[in-house]
């Protein structure tokens, strides 16, 4: 499984040269996103994105979020006309499903850090740039301590975790 490192670099040459030394590492070029604003030019990196383009990974985590309280409360709702109609030993379907909804959103919550796109919209928009690196689990600290030894202009933005 992979994680999005997110930094935040307060011109394209920086960024440009994090791209390089990113290379070192044996970092793909398909493993680094870019974000940045519509009047910034950047070449070197394979994906390059603006801010008119939606954040995926919000927007399927919307979903899965909705679907989620929409199978809790469909479970609410079938156990209170099970309660009402007829209680028997059945009922403890509907409340397993509950259960099983509400373990799921709170491991959610609790366990799975994410960072959103739209946290650096501010920053983007006064034209720094956004770099998304896709790393394994296990490589995160030695990319992280390598990218604040060789760019100390990086400002680290946090990690995602639908890479």
């Amino acid at each position: 499984m992979k994680r999005r490192l997110y930094y935040l670099f307060p011109d394209v040459p920086h960024a440009q040269s994090l791209q390089r030394d990113l290379s070192t590492l044996a970092i793909p070029g398909m493993s680094v996103h870019t974000l940045v604003d519509e009047q910034s030019r950047f070449n070197g990196t394979g994906d390059i994105h603006t801010l008119a383009e939606t954040d995926r990974d919000a927007v399927r985590e919307w979903y899965l979020w909705r679907i989620n309280l929409a199978i809790f409360f469909l479970a609410l709702v079938t156990f209170v006309v099970m309660l009402v109609t007829s209680p028997s030993l059945y009922l403890i379907l509907p409340a397993l499903v509950m259960a099983a909804s509400f373990a799921a959103g709170l491991y959610f919550t609790l366990h799975i850090p994410n960072v959103h796109q739209d946290e650096f919209n501010h920053a983007i928009h006064h034209g720094e740039v956004l770099m998304m690196v896709d790393v394994p689990t296990a490589e995160i600290n030695k990319v992280d301590q390598h990218v604040h030894r060789l760019h100390p202009e990086a400002l680290a933005g946090g990690v995602g975790w639908a890479a």
